[in-house]
């Protein structure tokens, strides 16, 4: 198995982000952990991607498998995001309440295989500013 205590996964929609507090205050409260996330490049992962970067944070990038789908190319971001569940200790999403959408799918994985998850909030763009959502 690996060093690491923990194997927190990041999940969050590709048009919101959080604030960096919220993720210093994840990494300063659970050391020697990995983060995974799903590589994507903008939104939660990339905000993800960028924290890991300027804190030198271990880390494992997991890209959509399309190979495995070829007649369902939409469902590979979410097996993508069912293994990091599946292989987490934590997942942190940042999520804006909608009941539908990968985010939301992940979640509710997460909770049916008692994976712990914890949300923060989401902020989206809007005219330029962000907001809270």
């Amino acid at each position: 198995m690996s060093n690491f205590l923990w194997v927190v996964a990041f999940t969050g929609h590709r048009n919101k982000m959080t604030n960096n507090a919220s993720l210093l205050e994840l990494h300063q409260a659970i050391p020697n952990t990995k983060w995974i996330h799903g590589n994507a490049k903008d939104g939660f992962d990339a905000q993800v991607k960028n924290f890991i970067k300027y804190y030198d944070i271990p880390f494992e990038e997991f890209d959509p498998e399309y190979e495995k789908y070829p007649d369902r190319p939409k469902y590979a971001p979410l097996a993508r995001n069912f293994h990091m569940v599946d292989i987490c200790n934590l997942l942190v999403a940042c999520y804006d309440g909608r009941r539908f959408g990968g985010t939301y799918q992940t979640i509710e994985y997460a909770k049916k295989i008692g994976r712990p998850v914890r949300p923060v909030r989401a902020y989206g763009a809007h005219k330029g500013k962000l907001k809270i959502i």
